[in-house]
């Protein structure tokens, strides 16, 4: 078969190597059973036959080889003579013409020349496939199987086998054809590929592909990308190439939270755009290391005074979150010093910073000192034990905490921003750094499926400005609830009362009602009615669907690590059909210092005759549930409180984000930094809370 590894060398420039050398570099290929090429010539005809062998070990001037396996050679035809061997080194050709050669079925020997022919500067190095890589070929629904043989930066050599009824002639050349790469059982590459040249036998053939594209597109463009930053001393990037199984090692030029730059010589470039490299570590000087699973994206060359770089860029397409949230801790910190994820703090010393500010102010205070030794349980574990579903963003100077914000998951795919506060009157930055911290956080995390985010949210009261302004503002911005959404509830505490005042069924009037767990149908009911209602996302980032209601995973992941997560839905029907929905939250007290992971939220569907009574058993009913004896109730519509006689404390407005949307929100975000950054003065201000959920 013709060879096609050896048609990109171009002899601009040759060299010699001694028989010495030669002798070494026979070793290194027996030492790593790399086949060498041994080529006959058609004695009349302009045909050469190329065939794979691997060399003997060589000490004198003679080398000995023995056919590969898959050549299956008995015997070289006749009309062919021996012509010269190859060896591929890289970027450069070894050729070695012997004095003398000789050939049977099992191999060869040869008598080494004073001298070997080196060739330099191939427009592009081809590698051999030492695993093995399998390749679909798609052109008009026709599938054709096979393997990879070679492949260069640019293009790849393909054998593919016929299956009956199937017949080359079914392939067009000048059609663009699907190509797929499999490795170990994995996709490793797909991508449009206009076919270079062919060379069909009756079952078997070879094509010589290249791809469409000179780079591939993993997600939707964004106007805010990931900051890119340079690391000292530069971070390593390992990984097992996929079409040749071999291990490669790259600098990191430049590292972000949703990507990698690395940076190589052109004779050094094995990768192709849409390539993915599933088992990669980024390797950090001292010992610290991050699996990941990165594509391909561009390789762009670059001209340098002494040879033509490359810069390669990958995309971050997976990495457990525990060392995702590590390496963007280890970014940001480049960037801003002082600002830490999850960083391990002085509990002590969070306590003094939250009281100082008045995130806690004397009010709270009261509401949570029966229980003080419960929620500094709560939050001894959330910022020493860095439970998966929980993050702290801090800005700290000298082991003093100046600003502070939170996230924690508290729904399947959605996570709750919470508990901003910083000291303004020491760092007129802290609270800005903490905010674009977070925000850079869920840019850099939120495509990652293990991340499990495709909403955030918070609940503030609509008094406090600052989330006002933050969160509220970009709703207005935005205006698109599909996007970002507000709802309003009414907010007041509810005891607990003795068991003999729950039943529903007391009185002959009420036998059209009845409290049921909620099924498919009630969740569907209350969509439809939110829906007309608001339009918004709210219930679809709170997991209260028809089609997505269950939470037991995220309830699980809870308790591992020591904490509580429950959830029961109930609905309160006339006539089977629903009026009210009761979603009753049980977590550990302190999650939110406002106690809005620990409440009932109820969902007024329709307002009927008899429903204030019932409301008020329903609840009281539920509470039982409650080890507590006084529990947060939470009202929506809010106005539907007034009209059923619930006491109002406070109001509290849900704010939710659909990030599939994040240019939206950092465009708003970003004119507000700007504007507040001009605004603020930088001399000592009062301490501040603008605690989202106070």
């Amino acid at each position: 078969m013709p060879s096609t590894a050896h048609q990109e060398f171009i002899s601009h420039e040759e060299s010699w190597l001694l028989r010495t050398q030669l002798i070494n570099k026979l070793n290194y290929l027996n030492f790593l059973d790399i086949p060498l090429t041994v080529r006959f010539q058609h004695e009349t005809l302009p045909r050469t036959l190329s065939l794979s062998a691997i060399p003997e070990p060589c000490q004198n001037g003679y080398g000995f080889y023995r056919w590969s396996p898959e050549q299956n050679q008995g015997s070289i035809p006749p009309q062919f003579k021996f012509q010269d061997i190859l060896i591929e080194d890289g970027n450069h050709l070894i050729i070695i013409r012997p004095l003398h050669h000789r050939w049977d079925s099992d191999g060869g020997v040869f008598e080494l020349p004073e001298q070997g022919q080196l060739l330099n500067e191939r427009t592009s190095r081809r590698y051999i496939c030492s695993s093995e890589v399998r390749v679909e070929l798609i052109q008009e629904s026709a599938r054709f199987t096979g393997e990879l043989i070679d492949f260069s930066s640019s293009s790849f050599s393909a054998r593919l086998d016929l299956v009956p009824p199937q017949s080359f002639a079914w392939i067009d050349p000048d059609t663009p054809v699907h190509l797929i790469m499999t490795a170990d059982h994995e996709v490793c590459f797909a991508a449009q590929c206009q076919i270079i040249r062919t060379q069909w036998g009756a079952q078997t053939g070879t094509c010589v592909l290249k791809p469409l594209k000179d780079q591939s597109r993993r997600f939707k463009p964004k106007r805010y990308r990931s900051q890119r930053q340079k690391i000292q001393p530069p971070p390593s990037l390992i990984f097992y190439h996929p079409l040749t199984g071999r291990l490669s090692e790259m600098t990191v030029k430049d590292l972000s939270g949703s990507g990698v730059g690395v940076e190589t010589k052109k004779e050094q470039e094995s990768l192709i755009p849409g390539m993915v490299l599933r088992k990669a570590r980024l390797v950090f000087a001292g010992g610290s290391i991050f699996d990941c699973c990165l594509q391909v994206i561009h390789t762009h060359s670059v001209s340098d005074k002494d040879s033509e770089i490359v810069n390669t860029g990958f995309a971050l397409l997976d990495i457990p979150p525990e060392q995702h949230t590590r390496l963007l801790a280890l970014i940001y910190q480049t960037a801003e010093p002082n600002a830490f994820i999850n960083h391990t703090i002085d509990i002590e010393a969070l306590w003094r910073f939250f009281f100082d500010t008045g995130f806690i102010y004397p009010e709270k205070y009261i509401h949570i000192q029966p229980r003080k030794a419960q929620i500094r349980s709560t939050f001894e574990k959330l910022y020493t034990g860095h439970p998966s579903f929980a993050r702290h963003f801090t800005y700290q100077k000298m082991n003093r905490v100046l600003g502070h914000m939170s996230m924690l998951r508290f729904y399947n795919r959605s996570w709750m921003i919470q508990h901003h506060a910083a000291k303004t009157n020491e760092s007129h930055r802290a609270g800005i750094v903490v905010l674009e911290q977070i925000g850079r956080y869920i840019n850099d995390a939120h495509r990652l499926y293990q991340s499990q985010m495709d909403y955030v949210f918070c609940i503030y009261r609509p008094e406090n400005k600052f989330p006002s302004r933050v969160f509220g503002g970009a709703a207005s911005a935005i205006g698109d609830p599909h996007i970002c959404s507000r709802d309003t509830f009414a907010y007041f505490h509810l005891s607990q009362k003795p068991a003999s005042q729950t039943k529903i069924h007391q009185r002959p009037a009420e036998h059209e009602w009845r409290l049921v767990p909620s099924n498919k149908e009630d969740l569907a009911e209350l969509t439809d009615w939110y829906n007309v209602q608001s339009d918004g996302l709210m219930l679809k980032a709170f997991n209260l669907t028809d089609d997505d209601n269950d939470i037991q995973g995220l309830s699980e992941e809870y308790r591992v690590f020591g904490f509580r997560r429950e959830r029961r839905l109930f609905t309160l029907r006339k006539k089977g059909r629903p009026v009210v929905v009761f979603v009753a939250n049980r977590s550990d007290f302190g999650l939110n210092m406002s106690d809005v992971t620990n409440c009932i939220q109820v969902f007024v569907i329709a307002l009927e005759c008899g429903t204030t009574n019932l409301i008020h058993k329903a609840l009281a009913k539920i509470m039982t549930w409650y080890p507590d004896t006084e529990i947060p109730v939470m009202i929506y519509p809010d106005s539907s409180a007034e009209i059923i006689g619930l006491p109002t404390e406070k109001k509290y407005t849900t704010w939710v984000l659909n990030l599939n949307h994040t240019d939206r929100y950092f465009e708003y975000f970003s004119r507000l930094i700007q504007i507040t950054k001009k605004l603020t003065p930088k001399s000592k201000e009062p301490n501040i809370s603008t605690g989202s959920t106070n």
